[in-house]
């Protein structure tokens, strides 16, 4: 051939032995015409690829003639190649005709396949009968499986192996087999012990080379564990039968394919959804499909079963004609060959009544849920009332006793401001009066050096000269007396402000000094009281629209509680009682006072504003306030004073005053031992 394989030459040997001439042939490719049927693939394909890889072949193939008959071949192919440039030039096959041998060789083959056949399958029963059914040969394993040794079966007919039942069946597969027909077939023989035996029979007739027939050869394969299994799984499956003609009456059964495809249901669906078995069979599970349940809710279902595991829950469908069921379900894959779902059994159960039993009594529930809720409410608003009464009867009460105190006080300070006022106006017509008489009394001991014995007397009986020297000293401290008292009674007047029912614009330093001024005497140093030193760092504070006297009265209680935490302290020995301390750890009592005007966000009655506030700072170097009562210093009656020192209403009324009456803010910065510190922020414009 050429080197594409095409045909370029034969000699006479091929064309006596395929019947093909050179003409026929020249320009194909041998494989067109001379391979089969027969033809072993495998030959071809590997002549092919030595033929591509321009390489040899040795081998045999079996190929047909041009008459159609077919021959073996011993076929050895080799590649040309040029001399001198090494070019592939073609192919040249050199072709033996084999047959004879090939078939030699299979008659061969044949007789050894015979006996080998026998040999490996001896693990099976062997058994051969002549042409009247008569045992003429028995392997032990055949003996074992009827319960007889290899001698006993020898000549024994096939029918005494046979019950009665069996005997016409035997007889007529005997006749099939003189009649030349090879089959297999199950059978039903007798042991020895009279116990079945069930076997699958291969049976194969044996004739003579004359052609006639001369018995059997029997392949006995013991069967009869599986027909017991085969009779447990028809038992099985009678009862499952029932199981599902039960399943049938009292539950919802679909099935579909591997695509959710509905390929059975039975009457309870079609009962419960309204639709006809042909409306329903390959539809899918959407005809039913409620839209009640989100598309991540299938999702899911499909996930599971789609995994081979069993998916259960509560669906709710619509039926043909709109109506609401509710069923539970239970989904179960089936799996293939491959371990993959191919289908899907789905069981339900109505539980629509369950369902609208459960949403009346949800209805029932959130209902009164709703109503105790709005009883709750309701009860918090009466609570919040009734505190806010509580808080506003205290806060009457307290203004109404600081408003009958500020009456009494400014009684007081206007019965004493008359005569005080008296004697302020005089003292200075008295003072020039006494400077007068004393010019007078000196003059008079200048012209007179020598008094008589009985003025002389009476000058050292009262003392002349003290009375010279003292006199006028007596008269400044009247004076300055009288101008203490003043400052005493415009503090009181300043201070008793505390049933004005409007705002004023007024200098908040006025009522921090008059509450300073009227908290004097607890200044000073005073038996078990220690004295106490008030450092003032005053900013430039304009006018404020306020509330005088009740904003004095915070200032009370706030600087009040100072004091008492400080005395506290001195008594306890953390606090020194005198100018410097007797011990390193105690120091001087300490009450600091700063104001300052901000711009800025703060807090205005619990929300942040923004705007101009005055801030004003009380904080005091006494042992500090605990985070525990510190959290609760604004709670009414709230009090760590001993019965009948405190009422626990003093800062209570101050909140009050500042974050409700003032739209301002007020709290406490403490830790303990480190002293305390209230901040009080007032809008300037309120």
């Amino acid at each position: 051939t050429n080197p594409d394989g095409l045909i370029q030459w034969v000699n006479e040997a091929f064309t006596k032995i395929t019947g093909y001439q050179l003409e026929e042939v020249l320009g194909q490719k041998p494989g067109t015409f001379l391979q089969g049927k027969k033809t072993n693939r495998d030959t071809v394909a590997k002549i092919r690829k030595a033929i591509a890889s321009q390489e040899e072949f040795d081998g045999e193939i079996y190929n047909y003639k041009k008459d159609g008959s077919g021959y073996w071949l011993a076929l050895s192919i080799a590649p040309i190649y040029d001399n001198q440039t090494g070019d592939l030039q073609g192919f040249i096959a050199i072709e033996s005709d084999v047959t004879e041998r090939k078939k030699t060789e299979e008659a061969l083959i044949n007789s050894e396949s015979h006996y080998r056949y026998i040999v490996e399958t001896a693990s099976e029963g062997i058994w051969m009968f002549d042409r009247d059914s008569k045992t003429t040969f028995a392997n032990s394993r055949m003996a074992k499986m009827l319960g007889y040794t290899v001698e006993e079966m020898e000549g024994r007919s096939l029918f005494e192996f046979i019950d009665p039942h069996s005997q016409e069946r035997a007889k007529l597969y005997v006749e099939r087999r003189r009649q030349g027909y090879q089959e297999r077939h199950d059978f039903k023989f007798k042991r020895k012990d009279n116990s079945d035996l069930w076997a699958i029979v291969s049976a194969t007739p044996i004739f003579d080379t004359k052609g006639e027939f001369s018995g059997v050869l029997r392949m006995i394969t013991d069967i009869s564990d599986r027909k017991a299994a085969e009779a447990k799984l028809q038992q099985t499956l009678k009862e499952l039968e029932f199981q599902k003609f039960a399943l049938d009456r009292s539950s919802i059964v679909a099935i579909t394919d591997e695509n959710g495809i509905i390929t059975y249901v039975n009457d309870k669906f079609c009962e419960l959804s309204n639709y006809s078995r042909d409306e329903i069979i390959g539809k899918t599970h959407k005809l039913v499909n409620s839209g009640y349940h989100p598309s991540e809710f299938f999702q899911n279902l499909w996930s599971t079963i789609s995994e081979g595991k069993v998916w259960t829950g509560e669906i709710k469908n619509r039926d043909k004609y709109g109506n609401f069921y509710w069923v539970y379900t239970t989904v179960v894959p089936f799996f293939n060959e491959e371990k993959k779902p191919y289908k899907y059994v789905a069981i339900r159960r109505d539980i629509t009544a369950r369902k609208q039993a459960e949403e009346a009594w949800q209805a029932t529930v959130d209902e009164l849920h709703l109503t105790s809720e709005k009883l709750r409410d309701k009860n918090q608003d009466l609570a919040k009332t009734l505190k806010e009464l509580k808080q506003t009867q205290l806060l009457m009460v307290q203004n109404e006793k600081m408003a009958s105190l500020g009456q009494l006080v400014a009684g007081v300070a206007h019965e004493i401001n008359n005569p005080v006022g008296f004697i302020s106006g005089n003292i200075s017509h008295a003072n020039q009066y006494v400077q007068d008489l004393l010019q007078l009394i000196q003059l008079y001991q200048e012209e007179y050096p020598e008094p008589t014995p009985a003025i002389l007397e009476e000058i050292e009986a009262i003392e002349l000269d003290f009375i010279l020297e003292d006199l006028p000293k007596v008269v400044s401290s009247m004076k300055i007396g009288a101008d203490r008292i003043r400052e005493i009674v415009l503090s009181l007047r300043n201070f008793s402000r505390l049933d004005e029912a409007e705002q004023k614009r007024v200098d908040l330093h006025d009522g921090i000094e008059s509450t300073l001024l009227i908290l004097k005497h607890r200044l000073k140093e005073n038996g078990d009281s220690p004295r106490v030193e008030v450092v003032k760092k005053y900013g430039d504070l304009p006018p404020i629209d306020c509330y005088p006297g009740q904003l004095n009265q915070v200032f009370m209680n706030v600087i009040g509680n100072a004091l008492d935490a400080l005395e506290d302290a001195a008594i306890a020995g953390f606090l020194s009682r005198k100018k410097k301390a007797d011990f390193p750890t105690c120091i001087l009592p300490t009450i600091t006072i700063s104001t300052e005007l901000n711009e800025g966000y703060f807090l205005s009655n619990g929300e942040l504003t923004e705007g101009r506030f005055v801030e004003i700072k009380i904080a005091d170097n006494g042992p500090g306030i605990p985070p525990d009562i510190r959290q609760r210093l604004f709670d009414p009656f709230f009090t760590t004073k001993p019965v009948g020192k405190g009422t626990g209403l003093g800062l209570s009324i101050s909140y009050q005053i500042v974050v409700e009456r003032h739209r301002g803010n007020i709290e406490c910065v403490s830790e303990a031992g480190a002293g305390t510190e209230f901040i009080i922020q007032i809008p300037v414009s309120n």
